[in-house]
């Protein structure tokens, strides 16, 4: 079964809809909401994830980077990921075509939307522009 992880970097900038987000985001994932203030603790949340899991990374452009690189350089499982983004740029994540606002993209997550369809999943660790969905 699919269990919502999020980690939450609560040091991001995180804007006007911040509250409302985590508190989607913390309802979604219930006891796997993980509000970590630094890249260490994010990682060791990503130890206990497995490949069935969804792992949604709620931050700034550094540190969801820094988790997409950790999960495809380190992890032992290969998890989907799903990018909500709190930042002040948002550089990284416009990038890859993510809608910035963290309210439309948690929508798209309980959508099971992939990215380019109006949502951010990015599918077995791997972060793609595509319109179709996972193989």
């Amino acid at each position: 079964m699919r269990r919502y992880v999020v980690i939450w970097n609560r040091n991001a900038r995180q804007g006007a809809a911040a509250a409302e987000a985590k508190a989607e985001l913390t309802a979604l994932a219930g006891a796997n909401f993980h509000e970590t203030e630094s890249f260490e603790q994010a990682c060791c949340i990503l130890d206990d994830v497995r490949d069935e899991d969804l792992v949604i990374v709620a931050g700034g452009d550094g540190g969801i980077n820094g988790i997409v690189n950790r999960v495809q350089s380190c992890c032992q499982s290969r998890p989907t990921l799903a990018i909500v983004s709190l930042g002040a740029g948002n550089d990284f994540v416009r990038s890859l075509g993510i809608h910035p606002d963290p309210l439309s993209t948690i929508a798209a997550i309980r959508l099971g939307r992939t990215v380019g369809g109006g949502a951010e999943v990015a599918p077995r660790a791997r972060i793609t522009r595509s319109n179709r969905s996972p193989r």
